[in-house]
């Protein structure tokens, strides 16, 4: 966070909330603007989004714990876990660890920032493990490298939805209103549509650059990323604030099943 963000805001903004209410949020809007804190949520939220996200989905739960397939079902169930324990014990505190900890918290949540990400993790820790043991079964046996499918079901989370919020907050204009768990709940339809149209991307992505199981579904490659950027699309609009990171994972999770070869 900066940007022109004095320093006193900056430490309200990287404690606690507990104290916060709606007049703490009109504070930053109207000292600094929406359109800047909309930006400052972005950058601020996806930046650790994203590097968390590469680091734990394409990189450790592909390819460096227990190569089973159960195994990775696992280890995401006991990594998000941990993470709850974690942030629920650390809820209230106010420390560099604990500010590094909730680094993704939204200005616009207000005081429901830290309760935000709380149930990001709660999702991802219900969803992410269904939807791996969604592949297991549909895929086990059949394909050669099953690291990929698991590459491929985590990418609408990683940089699609990335993308959704930070086109949305630099260039949206068309908003609309959505249910969640903060002060400001909003979307725009620029936002949607540079969802769709990165989640399609990296999808191909995968496919050209990874060993793709390309006689495991029913359809050409190519649609089949259209039908996951479509599903996961819709996921992450109209799923509640906060609970789009492990559905969107589930939605590429059941198009995927639902087009394989059986």
């Amino acid at each position: 966070m900066g940007c022109g963000v004095d320093a006193q805001d900056i430490v309200l903004a990287r404690g606690p909330r507990e104290s916060w209410d709606s007049k703490t949020v009109e504070h930053f809007v109207e000292k600094y603007g929406i359109r800047r804190i909309k930006v400052l949520d972005a950058v601020n939220r996806r930046f650790g989004h994203t590097i968390d996200h590469v680091f734990r989905k394409i990189l450790i739960f592909p390819n460096i714990v227990d190569t089973t397939q159960a195994g990775r079902v696992y280890v995401t169930a006991m990594v998000y876990g941990f993470t709850i324990i974690l942030e629920l014990v650390s809820l209230r505190a106010s420390n560099i660890f604990v500010a590094a900890k909730y680094q993704g918290a939204r200005i616009r949540d207000g005081r429901l920032a830290r309760l935000n990400l709380i149930l990001v993790s709660v999702s991802c820790v219900a969803l992410y493990p269904l939807s791996l043991m969604l592949l297991r079964h549909a895929f086990a046996g059949k394909v050669e490298n099953f690291g990929i499918l698991i590459v491929y079901v985590f990418q609408p989370c990683n940089f699609a939805d990335t993308m959704a919020e930070l086109i949305g907050s630099f260039f949206g204009r068309l908003e609309f209103s959505v249910r969640g768990l903060g002060e400001i709940n909003k979307k725009t339809v620029e936002g949607c549509l540079a969802c769709f149209t990165t989640c399609f991307l990296v999808c191909k992505m995968t496919e050209v650059w990874g060993d793709w199981p390309r006689d495991a579904f029913i359809i050409e490659a190519n649609w089949l990323h259209v039908a996951t950027a479509a599903v996961a699309t819709l996921a992450e609009t109209f799923s509640f604030r906060s609970t789009d990171n492990g559905l969107m994972t589930l939605a590429a999770a059941l198009v995927m099943v639902a087009l394989a070869k059986h």
